[in-house]
């Protein structure tokens, strides 16, 4: 609907938090490009910490191309997938990530990936918050995000501008 070259950028939202509310969220694909400068503003608005790809996680090299902002990203849009962090406010550490590898490895886009797990709400709504957050802050910066120099989708951003699609 939105021409590739007038696309500021894409915040993958396809995935919310389910396990409980958190301290900290991974912005996967935010080193590419200045979305991590939002990214950080945001999170330091609402007292969370911005991590890494959890080391038990560590074994999916390339999670950015993993998801749905991996399409967006190769049309030349800066783009990332902001998960929740680790750093669960209810919950033992231990228990979240085994919950959350469960998840990962037995679910995850599969035919039972549905509103039969536990949701905890809170969380969720938490989530949500950050991401209109961000998206506010996208909509009003002065100057669009770009990839950082050496990204693999720098050149296609400058390709879709000079064709205009």
């Amino acid at each position: 609907l939105v021409p590739l070259y007038k696309t500021i950028a894409n915040v993958n939202i396809d995935g919310l938090a389910f396990i409980d509310e958190f301290n900290s969220i991974v912005p996967i694909g935010s080193e590419l490009s200045e979305l991590s400068a939002h990214i950080q503003a945001t999170a330091k608005s609402m007292n969370l910490e911005v991590k890494g790809i959890p080391n038990e996680f560590m074994e999916s090299q390339d999670a950015f191309l993993m998801s749905d902002q991996a399409a967006f990203a190769s049309g030349g849009i800066p783009s990332v997938l902001i998960m929740d962090g680790i750093d669960y406010k209810h919950i033992d550490k231990t228990i979240g990530i085994n919950k959350l590898i469960d998840y990962s490895k037995n679910r995850y886009h599969t035919p039972i990936d549905d509103f039969s797990i536990d949701i905890n709400y809170n969380a969720t709504k938490e989530h949500l918050h950050y991401l209109a957050n961000l998206l506010i802050e996208l909509a009003n910066c002065k100057t669009p995000p770009e990839w950082f120099t050496g990204s693999p989708y720098s050149n296609e951003r400058l390709r879709t501008r000079a064709e205009k699609r």
